[in-house]
């Protein structure tokens, strides 16, 4: 049986970002900051997948670029598109990377592929490089850009806490930085510079909360009456919006009531782990 190269990639949340955006891809970008999460995209190169082209234009460009272009992938995503989670590149990263393996081209071209692909199709600017510079806890983006370009740290996350996502419907990328106001550009750097003196999990949960409700954007999604039943979320630890996804941090112990709390009042929470693994690339 013939071997197959594969990528496990997690995905990445924003909670707030300033966008750089460049006529070169390799230096657009964006800082900001985000929960990198799981369950992962999964991608292996196999004999009889699909062509690149069925999953997007994105993924397109990504199998181009790292020169995978004549192989077929197998792609798992468990999470929906243009909702906020980063999963065209999720998507890009994994063709990506497992073309690299299965040539033999250095990881550092698949990073720049997936980023380039993104840029290009215009489905992201900093979720790559927050995936795949080590994919753990909270990604700080310091420094916008591709690879080699942006500079990114990580915050560990407590044990102790889990994700309750809501979705509200879908958005584009493009139709987000066509809402990014002044007002949320200013709440934007406010928190970056609050997170960049501080760097501990619990600075990036406030100034996440504290972004999403000062820049309207909580307020546009869910209105003032949905505000006040989120912050009633039982074990609720924080909360922010990306796109038109909520996302409630919430102590383990309490998720349960904290599910259905939120279906009572007419959400669909999904279970999201925040990741402590990053990327995995490989045989299988």
């Amino acid at each position: 049986m013939a071997r197959r190269a594969c990528a496990r990639i997690p995905h990445h949340i924003t909670a707030f970002f300033i966008p750089r955006v460049e006529s070169t891809p390799l230096k657009a970008g964006s800082t900001g900051a985000g929960l990198v999460v799981d369950p992962p995209a999964k991608v292996c190169v196999t004999m009889d997948g699909k062509e690149a082209s069925v999953f997007g234009e994105t993924a397109v460009l990504a199998a181009k670029y790292v020169g995978g272009s004549d192989l077929k992938y197998e792609v798992f995503e468990p999470l929906p598109q243009a909702r906020g989670y980063a999963t065209s590149a999720a998507v890009a990263l994994g063709i990506a990377f497992s073309a690299a393996v299965f040539k033999g081209i250095p990881v550092s071209k698949a990073v720049e592929a997936a980023h380039r692909a993104e840029v290009e199709a215009r489905t992201g600017l900093g979720d790559v490089v927050a995936i795949a510079q080590g994919g753990y806890g909270v990604a700080v983006r310091l420094q916008a850009g591709g690879p080699g370009e942006a500079v990114v740290d990580y915050i560990p996350p407590p044990k102790s806490l889990l994700i309750l996502a809501c979705d509200f419907g879908s958005m584009t990328t493009e139709e987000l930085l066509s809402a990014y106001t002044e007002r949320v550009r200013r709440e934007a750097e406010r928190s970056m510079k609050r997170l960049i003196n501080e760097m501990t999990f619990e600075a990036f949960v406030e100034e996440a909360q504290r972004f999403s409700v000062e820049s309207g954007l909580a307020k546009s999604l869910m209105g003032e009456k949905g505000i006040e039943v989120v912050k009633n979320v039982p074990g609720l630890v924080g909360f922010y919006v990306k796109k038109k996804l909520l996302i409630t941090i919430v102590e383990e112990d309490q998720v349960y009531d904290a599910s259905q709390y939120l279906k009572d009042n007419g959400l669909n929470p999904k279970l999201l782990e925040i990741s402590g693994g990053g990327p995995r690339v490989g045989w299988v």
